[in-house]
């Protein structure tokens, strides 16, 4: 799978893998799982 980003969003993603010492993939696999979660409330 081929994932393309902005300037923008790479720069960002950049920064803060400096800051948390994760790679960018890790980062991205954490805000995908975060994104798939099941909304509160829902069965």
């Amino acid at each position: 799978m081929g994932l393309y980003l902005s300037d923008f969003q790479m720069k960002r993603l950049k920064t803060l893998s400096k800051k948390k010492g994760l790679t960018a993939s890790e980062i991205i696999r954490r805000m995908i799982d975060e994104g798939l979660e099941k909304p509160k409330g829902s069965k």
